[in-house]
């Protein structure tokens, strides 16, 4: 994300500063608004209890960590490749997908760099536990999802 929240293009650049600078056919959309276009292709294949949650001030790699819930393997692929393919057509090539054809599809990563997409089944998901690995981090809403987390997902305590 460019200076003070300003779209960049998917290589980074930020035009924000400078008036009539963006390229022609640069695609620019911002973090944030991907992780929506990403939820929301998530929840076209029919994934469910998904999560954002904003991890910019705790680590480098990603500004938001989404996690969504599968009902079985074939899913966990079909929305990991769905999401793949809707933020390449929005100029956002995935850096990699891990997990899949690993043959333990209970869990994909889709790194968009810096949105990262976890695509679990609901027992993964609970072993794992990622929303309580970000408890201090804030949860940020979805347009147009209702705030829900199964408290199978969360550690308790």
């Amino acid at each position: 994300m460019g200076a003070l929240g300003a779209p960049c293009t998917p290589a980074g650049l930020d035009y924000s500063q400078v008036e009539g600078s963006i390229p022609r056919g640069v695609l620019i959309i911002d973090t944030l608004k991907l992780a929506f276009l990403v939820a929301e292709a998530a929840l076209d294949k029919k994934g469910h209890d998904p999560v954002l949650i904003h991890v910019e001030e705790f680590v480098s790699y990603a500004d938001y960590v989404l996690l969504v819930t599968a009902n079985s393997a074939p899913q966990v692929d079909a929305i990991a490749q769905h999401c793949a393919r809707v933020g390449k057509e929005a100029g956002h090539r995935a850096l990699s997908i891990e997990g899949a054809g690993s043959g333990n599809r209970d869990w994909i990563l889709v790194d968009f760099g810096d949105i990262v997409l976890h695509v679990f089944q609901r027992d993964a998901r609970a072993r794992f536990d990622l929303e309580g690995l970000w408890a201090d981090a804030v949860q940020v809403p979805i347009p147009g999802v209702p705030r829900r987390v199964p408290n199978e997902y969360v550690a308790s305590g």
